[in-house]
C-alpha cells in the first residue's frame, strides 16, 4: 500500500474494512452508530474466536440497533460506550480509516443499500505516524469508556 491517503465512499470503505478485518487480528473500531447488518456487512461474524475486536460507540444515543449490538457481543466483540461519541475512526493493523461513515446501511452501504444511503467521504491512511496517532486517540477514548458498559436488558 501507499502512504498517500486513498479517498473512499461508504461502499468502498465497507469493502476495504471487511478485507482488512479478514486478514488482521487487531481491530479497533471507533464508530459511533451501528445499524442492522453491520456484523455480516463487515465480516465480523467470520472472525475467529478470541481475536481482538474492540468497538467504541455511543449506545445510548438511540442510533445503535440493540439487536445488532447483541450480535456483535455474541460474536465476541468487546464493546464500550461513551456518551456523545461521534467518531468514525477504525484502526486495523497498520491501516486507519477515518471519515463520515457509520456502521449502517446508510453509512457503509450494506446489502446493496448504496443508492439509498448517505453520501459519505472516508480516507484510508497507511502512513505509520498517522496510524500510530489514530490508535493512540482511539485508546484514549477507550480508556475513558467504562469497562463494563450498562447495556440494555438484552444481555
Amino acid at each position: 500500500m501507499t502512504d498517500s491517503p486513498i479517498f473512499l465512499d461508504g461502499d468502498d470503505a465497507a469493502k476495504r474494512l471487511r478485507s482488512l478485518l479478514a486478514r488482521r487480528d487487531d481491530a479497533s473500531l471507533g464508530i459511533a452508530f451501528w445499524g442492522s447488518g453491520a456484523l455480516k456487512g463487515l465480516g465480523l461474524d467470520r472472525r475467529p474466536a478470541g481475536v481482538g475486536t474492540r468497538i467504541l460507540c455511543d449506545l445510548f444515543s438511540g442510533a445503535c440497533n440493540p439487536g445488532e449490538i447483541k450480535k456483535l457481543l455474541d460474536a465476541g466483540c468487546e464493546i464500550r460506550t461513551l456518551d456523545d461519541f461521534h467518531s468514525k475512526l477504525s484502526v486495523v493493523g497498520d491501516v486507519a480509516i477515518v471519515g463520515s461513515s457509520n456502521a449502517s446501511s446508510n453509512g457503509l452501504g450494506f446489502e446493496g443499500a448504496r443508492a439509498a444511503g448517505n453520501v459519505e467521504a472516508n480516507a484510508l491512511i497507511t502512513e505509520p505516524t498517522f496510524v500510530a496517532e489514530a490508535l493512540q486517540r482511539f485508546n484514549l477514548s477507550w480508556e475513558r469508556a467504562p469497562p463494563s458498559p450498562r447495556l440494555w436488558p438484552m444481555r
